[in-house]
């Protein structure tokens, strides 16, 4: 069943979606519109490409990959850009995530496989795409012990 996706919590990830820094229901879970991809097959999350999609994950993790799709059949540089925050709320990174064509819509896989990660935050980039979607979010359960690395 679609339902916005923004409050919503399961195994271990939380979710918000805004729009213009307030909550908004127009980021649905469930949703088909994308079709199946190289990384990708419904059901999964899709916004109306106006907001910011934020995972929250329970315990850090230094692993996180997802597929990043975009509603273009065309090419994009930097369509995507994932902010991926510390347990400390510090950001740790700011990727520019491109896109290749798929069969209906644009994607890209994103991993980040580093330090400890307690939150990360999608916005979409590309003016040639109305829509973006997220799915297959995968994380591993880490500790949070190394916010005092030089390399935040």
């Amino acid at each position: 069943t679609t339902q916005a996706i923004d409050g919503l919590s399961s195994e271990g990830v939380s979710y918000t979606y805004t729009v213009n820094g307030s909550s908004s229901t127009a980021g649905q879970y469930g949703t088909t519109a994308a079709g199946t991809g190289d990384y990708y097959a419904p059901p999964m999350f899709e916004s109306n490409g106006n907001g910011v999609l934020c995972v929250t994950f329970d315990k850090p993790t230094q692993y996180v990959r997802m597929a990043l799709i975009l509603s273009t059949t065309a090419s994009t540089t930097g369509g995507l850009t994932v902010d991926v925050y510390g347990p400390n709320g510090k950001l740790r990174g700011s990727y520019d995530v491109d896109t290749e064509p798929a069969p209906f819509w644009s994607s890209a896989e994103f991993e980040y496989n580093k330090d400890a990660v307690k939150k990360v935050c999608i916005t979409k980039n590309a003016n040639n795409a109305g829509d973006y979607a997220v799915d297959n979010i995968t994380f591993h359960a880490g500790d949070d012990d190394d916010d005092d690395d030089d390399d935040d």
